[in-house]
């Protein structure tokens, strides 16, 4: 029974971590539709999309503004929402498509970016618990700001200690 474990670890980890992504995409997408959660921050930001995907508004040089302070972010999350919104229509769900995209992109980053630190196995495990975890899943959920730049982060870091 050893021997077959140690002949076929390889193929049992990436059954493994396709298993650990497959739960992933799962439970971020099952009804995704009827979770979706909208802010008073999120229906503004969808009408404004709405505006310049129908052509009455121009391109916004600024992103959308952080809570109750006067400071904007750059306007990239608005850019996905208006492409996403002119490829499949102008619904509050297709303005979360990048949203979803991103939050199913994070798990392979996640993993990566923690096997630059631990051992594969330990990688394997934490994306595991990172792919199931409520408070992640839930957070996904809600089409806001912090999905893409988690994902990007995850990126980001990965990078650098590549380069």
């Amino acid at each position: 029974m050893n021997t077959y474990f140690a002949g076929n670890k390889k193929k049992i980890f990436y059954i493994i971590a396709i298993l650990i992504f497959s739960v992933g995409v799962f439970l971020r997408t099952y009804h995704f539709r009827d979770w979706l959660q909208f802010g008073p921050d999120q229906v503004r930001d969808i009408s404004a999309n709405q505006n310049i995907i129908e052509g009455r508004a121009p391109w916004p040089l600024l992103g959308p503004e952080i809570g109750n302070i006067k400071y904007n972010l750059g306007p990239i999350y608005y850019y996905f929402q208006i492409l996403s919104g002119k490829i499949f229509g102008v619904l509050p769900e297709t303005m979360a498509y990048p949203d979803l995209l991103f939050s199913i992109l994070t798990i392979p980053l996640f993993y990566f970016f923690l096997k630059k630190y631990f051992t594969p196995d330990l990688s394997l495990t934490l994306t595991g618990l990172f792919s199931i975890s409520l408070f992640i899943v839930d957070i996904h959920v809600l089409p806001l700001i912090l999905i893409p730049r988690l994902s990007l982060t995850c990126c980001f870091f990965t990078l650098c200690w590549k380069y």
